[in-house]
């Protein structure tokens, strides 16, 4: 039977050499067979031949430190065999041209051998051995490779203070010794970070250290493939005469220079000089004919329908503080998922790093980083998990939102962490965002407090049934609040409360041409009142003397586009070949543009960008 850390130990029995089927057999909870096989081979390491006739038999060797020694032996049941003994020295930063490769010739005659290497400082990053022999028209390898660590560029961090628990909101100091390999003292520094671990729920997130030293890579190997392989003829390459072509060539209307680069469905490229010469040349007659007189006249009449502002109710006379006896519990408010991104700390004269920071106040699991480095390129990884919680603690579940008419039982969990039973009292309090006054009565929170009793180590759930009034579209406040004994708890947060309303924009065009009297009726406007659910939000008449300017104010949009498409290149195009014609057509309109420069900057400026109303409108 196996011991309770699941080993077994075999021992007075005398095992000989060879291969030996290893068979595990449990239950499981329903009765059942669980059975696993597996497969070993015993050997005697002294015995300098195969228990069992084989053509290659190797053991390969651990990895060491420059200093020590590595052994790898190498065995055969075939006699005579001419051996190829290969040393590999190449690197990732070397070729295989390099001449660090070394040749040496040896002979087995059904018998094991032992190959000891070394490794000195320069060996770092491993080097590769290898044997090769023919022996029955069959070619056998073996490869090894001694591998020799980059320990001398590794950092070691500790943690002279640490906790792995903490209440929420606690002021924390740690303190972090770096240290090489050694044990030396070294001067690095260290990026440090600690987020939520839930998080991780969604996507794991963990640095990685830096791959920066070279490690050995083999790079040539015995080729047996063209042994015995049939080569087939090849035929002369035929030649092809060269096609005869005419390349036609028509004008553009922009040039581009080579430097063109893809950017969405469209193309940006780089203009000439001269393209964007005259480019600027245009786009200064476009601003200027933003405004321009009166010709003729217009108007416009808009209804907007929504719901009205809503009003305080009784509970607005109601102080927004807690009730007496709470007045010292803490209400968490901080649920910040970073707790802290120092990117460059750095060690004192004794290797040391201290820091400060006050962790969330949410109750969760932490996830501690640290990756330290030195000049010299030595680096070095850590990861700790602290947990912050209290003996007491309430954990609400509410929605991200809410809308009006909703109605819910608001939940949450109250967890005893202490060693007794605690008896004690929630509490849900709902306060206006915009006024910091209490709403308890408009959302029917008439139960706001309510009892639990709670067994050691266990949770309990509390809920308290609200209902969202149809004219709150604010965001709102909620408090929980949880006391028994000397232990209490609370969390804080806010949530929108989504309008079941739309906004809706009526408008009726009113053109008018010369003199006369002309009557509209504004059918929609007039039969509104017949809704139950329909009301007034404004009511905006628009007049402009000249709406044809109102495209001519449009021009500098299609002209200071910021993409260089083929659609975005013509509207460029349009809007200053527009914009040219119309202030060279008559000198006198490019005197009241430079005028009104001179004078008045908001003169240029469109309708859109006086009268915010107006775009909201039109939007």
């Amino acid at each position: 039977p196996a011991t309770t850390s699941g080993e077994w130990k075999l021992t007075g029995i005398p095992f000989a050499q060879g291969y030996y089927e290893v068979a595990i057999t449990t239950v499981d909870k329903n009765g059942g067979e669980i059975k696993d096989v597996q497969y070993i081979e015993i050997y005697d390491a002294k015995d300098r031949q195969l228990a069992i006739p084989k053509y290659l038999w190797a053991e390969g060797a651990k990895p060491i430190e420059p200093g020590e020694k590595a052994t790898v032996r190498l065995g055969s049941s075939a006699d005579n065999l001419f051996i190829v003994q290969q040393v590999d020295k190449n690197t990732q930063a070397d070729t295989p041209a390099s001449g660090k490769q070394a040749y040496s010739f040896l002979k087995l005659n059904n018998e094991k051998r032992a190959f000891d290497f070394s490794a000195e400082e320069k060996d770092r990053g491993g080097y590769g051995v290898g044997w090769m022999f023919i022996k029955h028209n069959r070619v056998y390898q073996y490869d090894q490779t001694i591998t020799v660590p980059w320990t001398n560029k590794e950092l070691n961090i500790t943690y002279a203070t640490y906790r792995d628990k903490t209440l929420p909101g606690s002021e924390e100091k740690w303190s972090l010794k770096i240290s090489g390999y050694k044990n030396e003292k070294l001067a690095a520094e260290l990026l440090a970070s600690m987020y939520d671990a839930s998080l991780d729920q969604y996507y794991p997130h963990e640095w990685g250290k830096p791959y920066l030293w070279p490690s050995y890579y083999k790079s040539r190997n015995w080729n047996s493939s063209s042994n015995f392989v049939a080569v087939e003829s090849m035929l002369a390459p035929q030649t092809y005469p060269e096609p005869k072509y005419f390349e036609k060539r028509y004008d553009e209307l922009l040039s581009f220079d080579n430097d063109i680069v893809v950017v969405g469905y469209g193309m940006k490229s780089k203009r000439t000089m001269a393209e964007r010469s005259r480019l600027e040349k245009s786009e200064e007659i476009s601003m200027a004919a933003n405004t321009a007189p009166t010709v003729a006249q217009a108007g416009m009449v808009t209804d907007s329908a929504a719901s009205d502002e809503s009003k305080q109710d009784g509970d607005a006379g109601q102080n927004s503080a807690v009730n007496q006896g709470e007045e010292n519990i803490a209400v968490r408010k901080n649920f910040n998922e970073t707790a802290f991104f120092f990117p460059e700390l750095r060690t004192d004269s004794t290797g040391s790093i201290e820091f400060t920071f006050t962790i969330p106040e949410a109750l969760t699991r932490w996830k501690f980083q640290a990756l330290a480095h030195t000049k010299e390129g030595a680096i070095g990884y850590s990861q700790k998990e602290i947990i912050t919680q209290k003996e007491l603690m309430v954990q609400p579940n509410a929605p991200r939102f809410l809308r009006e008419g909703d109605k819910m039982d608001f939940s949450a969990k109250v967890v005893n962490l202490s060693d007794k039973e605690l008896t004690g009292q929630a509490e849900l309090q709902l306060v206006d965002a915009t006024t910091n006054q209490p709403v308890d009565g408009w959302f029917g929170n008439m139960a706001p407090s309510q009892f639990f009793t709670v067994a050691p180590g266990q949770s309990e759930a509390v809920l308290f049934p609200i209902t969202v009034p149809f004219q709150f579209n604010k965001a709102l406040v909620w408090r929980v609040v949880a006391k028994a004994a000397n232990f209490s708890d609370g969390e804080e947060s806010a949530m929108p409360v989504l309008t079941n309303r739309m906004l809706v924009t009526e408008t009726l065009p009113l053109t008018m041409k010369g003199i006369g009297t002309k009557n509209f009726s504004f059918e929609k406007l007039l039969k509104s009142g017949g809704s139950e659910t329909l009301q007034n939000h404004s009511l905006t008449v628009e007049y402009t003397s000249n709406p044809a300017w109102y495209a001519v104010q449009s021009l500098p949009y299609l002209m200071e586009y910021p993409y260089d498409c083929a659609e975005q290149t013509w509207n460029r195009y349009y809007a200053n070949t527009l914009a040219s014609f119309i202030a060279n057509s008559s000198p006198r309109i490019r005197q009241v543009f430079e005028s009104w420069k001179m004078m008045d900057s908001a003169a240029l400026l469109s309708n859109l960008q006086k009268n915010e109303e107006l775009k909201s409108i039109l939007l």
